[in-house]
Order: C-alpha cells, then structure tokens, then sequence
C-alpha cells in the first residue's frame, strides 16, 4: 500500500490531483498530494467527422512527437467497420470494431496523461479507417509529445 499513487480530477478547477500514501513506518499511513505528476499542458479536445471508405486522418503527424489518445467517442449512422491505424497503411493500433447498424458506437473514457489508451509512432498521423463510406462522428481527446 506504501508508495501507492492515485488519481482524482478536481471538477472545480478541471486539473488532475495525485494523492500519494505514505507509510509513516509505525503502522499508519498518511495521504498527501504530489505536485506536478501529470501533465495536462498540450492536451486537445477535438471533433470527429468522416465519411471515406480507407483511410481518415484524425491527428495529423507533429514533428518528432507520437499521438497519444485519451479519449474516443464514436457513433456511425450506418453499418461499418472501423479500425485506428498508426498511420495511412499502417499497423492496427485496435483490431476491428463492428458498428453493425444506424447509431452503433464506442467510447473509450476519457483518462489521464500516462495512462493512454493507444499511441502512434513519432512523426505519425492517427488514422480512422472505414470499411465503407458511412459517416463516423464523434469526438476526441488526446496530446502529442516526443
């Protein structure tokens, strides 16, 4: 239990706070905040909206930084299949999801940086790749760093 570090989102001023327990080595433990333990500077909040049979770029590549998702909501208005690629070609970064009929969707809840669902490779764009042309719409949350 010592050392254990957990996390809390402050919904009053919308940071995250780490609250660390500390053994006070007389059998009781202590709560207290750790400072700048998560990083929330550069995170993005951004819609979702694709209709293209392929590929569809989500997060364009930045320069010698890798895409790290935090967040996904995604609804399609008709059947289709959809993968996240690391890039237009690229390997699967999820295997493929079946949106089987009219407001089928997912989400991926929204987590802290660190704790990521899924990242591409540096200098990577993330990519939305549909079976068919079937409009996905959504949102998403992530941030890119070296």
């Amino acid at each position: 239990m010592a050392n254990k570090r957990i996390r809390f989102w402050d919904i009053g001023s919308q940071e995250p706070v780490d609250i660390r327990v500390r053994d006070n080595g007389d059998g009781t433990y202590a709560l207290e905040t750790v400072t700048g333990a998560v990083p929330t500077a550069g995170c993005v909040r951004a819609a979702v909206s694709v209709n293209s049979a392929g590929n569809n770029t989500l997060v364009a590549a930045a320069s010698g930084k890798r895409t790290k998702v935090l967040g996904l909501l995604l609804v399609a208005s008709g059947a289709v299949n959809v993968r996240l690629d690391n890039g237009p070609g690229g390997a699967p970064l999820t295997g493929t999801i079946s949106l089987a009929a009219e407001g089928n969707g997912f989400v991926l809840p929204v987590t802290l940086p660190g704790s990521h669902w899924l990242e591409t490779s540096i200098n990577t764009a993330l990519v939305l790749n549909l079976s068919a042309a079937v409009q996905v719409s959504g949102c998403i949350v992530y941030y890119q760093e070296a």
